[in-house]
């Protein structure tokens, strides 16, 4: 077997890809086209490899040219016809065009997708192991997850953190957008009353920041006052 590491996660070799001499005729687009691509499993048991981290090499090249993972099984996401047609994704065409230009197309499978908790309990991080990796080397097939990507997203503790220790400010500037558009006497009316118990008061806290928001927006879409704060107690009671 052959093993390698990517930034200090162990893969081993699992498959070639190569191309058949008979090809199947599967729909693309609604037409039926001939597809010749399959993969040599060097190993059949990969075929129920559980859920991992994956890379696809080209001979010639020192990095991964594409850093995938997937739940369930290798055979799923492959979607493995007749036990060797690769249906796996739009980058099924640069595999093709990689093999008819004669490189060596490999498939290296992640050995141990996992990490241990304090409490020894192991969970699966195939797709950290993919993020860190194309985040460190950025392969050139990869379109999503890289650092310039803007559909990465915020962390949810950095959400948790601004609301946690910045809910003063966030009140005030909205308060700030109340009296800019002469519209202070609706704060009181978006409050609720009544007593609460501490865990009631936590949530009317983030309902009456609902209201406020959801309000403006209204406002803004030129809705009147008086029925911009129906609407909303209807929405968030």
């Amino acid at each position: 077997m052959r093993f390698k590491k990517v930034e200090d996660f162990k893969f081993v070799h699992v498959a070639n890809a190569f191309l058949s001499q008979v090809s199947i005729r599967p729909t693309y687009d609604g037409k039926k086209i001939d597809w010749d691509v399959a993969l040599d499993l060097l190993y059949p048991e990969v075929m129920n490899a559980e859920q991992s981290c994956y890379l696809i090499c080209l001979e010639d090249e020192l990095n991964p040219v594409y850093v995938g993972q997937y739940t369930g099984t290798f055979k799923d996401r492959w979607r493995l016809r007749k036990g060797k047609y690769i249906w796996h994704s739009k980058h099924d065409d640069s595999i093709k065009s990689s093999l008819e230009a004669g490189k060596k197309v490999m498939i290296w499978l992640s050995v141990d997708p996992y990490a241990e908790l304090s409490d020894g309990r192991k969970v699966n991080i195939n797709k950290e192991i993919e993020q860190i990796i194309i985040e460190a080397i950025q392969p050139k097939w990869n379109t999503t997850g890289k650092n310039k990507d803007p559909n990465i997203g915020v962390p949810v503790s950095d959400i948790c953190s601004k609301y946690e220790k910045n809910l003063p400010e966030i009140v005030n500037s909205i308060y700030a957008k109340f009296e800019e558009q002469g519209l202070d006497i609706y704060i009181e009316k978006l409050t609720s009353k009544g007593e609460k118990n501490w865990e009631e008061v936590q949530n009317d806290k983030i309902a009456t920041l609902s209201r406020y928001r959801h309000f403006l927006n209204y406002i803004s879409s030129g809705v009147k006052p008086n029925d911009a704060l129906e609407f909303v107690w209807k929405e968030f009671p």
